[in-house]
């Protein structure tokens, strides 16, 4: 059967986020950044759903529309060069977990499921890095042993939440309708500030600080794919516990990059499977730094979608419909609602419209 799905991508220049002043605190920094973030997000979004609402009216439901947001990869990131030594390094999960859950759910609670439909926000990542113990046999080098010898894991996760509560959660907590969930597996060389080459191994990573500390981070995250933070979203796949919602899947940056097996220059290590069942139809990809284009390459058979958001000055974004028997796939044109918005506001803000092949309630397409 089929199913009307729309995609409201979010513009953002993750480079270009207010900075920290002289002297803030950390926490005071993040907590300013978020409320900015927010703001944006719920904006942007307002934006799109008049568009959508001018174009289209009431949502109807006999559709089963559902819309997905998205933003790009580091969009709630604190920037790395605001970071002043390791220890503050360390605070950030603290900072940017529960309260970045916290914030998209009320993005997400003010555009009630009555009045818009069904959304689901998938609203960009913050890249953090948590202690790890080191292996043994594997030293650190003498710059990190300097200062203390650490190796961190990337924790590169996804948010994301729903203004409609999941049908298998117990209750009406709001807290049960926002997760943390697809931890980016790859750790690229722009992820945690300024690299250095000299240092890398086969295993890591190394990234200097402010303060001219060296961190050393593993290439590869071995977090649990589609860890969450809430009880209801237990299960193989997130997507499955919404009800309703078109299977899908997230491939972050490099991830996408590892998968279409096109590494960039001078990486040998892209030769990992995609990391997820051949049973989703659209995969979200949002970047910083990922060029996604209309070369086809081999996915699943189930996939029909592909939708890129990119974090980068340009802003980039696009949903390509996959067709396994072409060598090009084709580009979605903006939906026809993108013509209720001005010029500045298509810089922030773009909308895609398709449908979707779906199983049926019994079992068939």
């Amino acid at each position: 059967m089929k199913q009307f799905v729309r995609v409201i991508s979010v513009r953002y220049d993750c480079a270009a986020k207010p900075a920290r002043h002289p002297r803030e605190p950390l926490a005071a920094y993040a907590t300013r950044l978020q409320s900015h973030l927010l703001e944006h997000l719920h904006e942007a979004v307002s934006l799109a759903l008049y568009a959508v609402q001018a174009e289209h009216g009431a949502p109807d439901a006999r559709r089963r529309p559902v819309t997905f947001v998205t933003a790009p990869e580091f969009y709630w990131s604190v920037p790395w060069h605001a970071l002043h030594d390791l220890r503050e390094v360390r605070q950030l999960p603290a900072l940017q977990i529960d309260p970045v859950c916290e914030a998209i759910a009320e993005v997400a609670a003010r555009f009630p499921v009555e009045h818009v439909g069904r959304i689901v926000i998938l609203p960009g990542t913050a890249a953090l890095l948590i202690d790890v113990p080191r292996p043994p046999g594997r030293r650190a080098s003498a710059a990190v042993a300097a200062h203390g010898g650490a190796l961190l894991e990337s924790l590169n996760c996804l948010y994301a939440a729903a203004n409609f509560p999941p049908p298998f959660a117990p209750g009406d907590d709001a807290g049960l309708r926002r997760a943390l969930a697809w931890p980016k597996r790859h750790t690229s060389r722009i992820d945690y500030g300024r690299q250095k080459p000299a240092l890398e191994t086969p295993y890591s990573r190394t990234f200097e600080l402010a303060d001219g500390s060296f961190v050393e981070v593993l290439k590869e995250s071995g977090i649990a794919l589609q860890g969450t933070t809430t009880v209801h979203a237990r299960g193989a796949h997130l997507s499955d516990r919404l009800g309703g919602v078109p299977a899908f899947g997230i491939d972050l940056c490099r991830d996408f990059l590892q998968w279409r097996g096109e590494p960039p220059p001078g990486s040998t290590d892209c030769n990992a499977a995609h990391p997820d069942a051949p049973r989703y139809v659209i995969d979200f990809v949002p970047s910083y730094g990922a060029t996604v284009t209309d070369v086809a390459f081999p996915v699943p058979r189930s996939l029909q979608y592909i939708a890129h958001n990119d974090g980068r000055a340009a802003r980039q974004v696009a949903v390509f419909e996959v067709d396994r028997t072409r060598l090009r796939w084709t580009r979605v044109a903006p939906a026809a609602c993108m013509r209720h918005l001005g010029a500045d506001a298509g810089e922030r803000v773009a909308i895609h419209e398709f449908t979707v092949d779906v199983p049926a309630p019994g079992g068939a397409q």
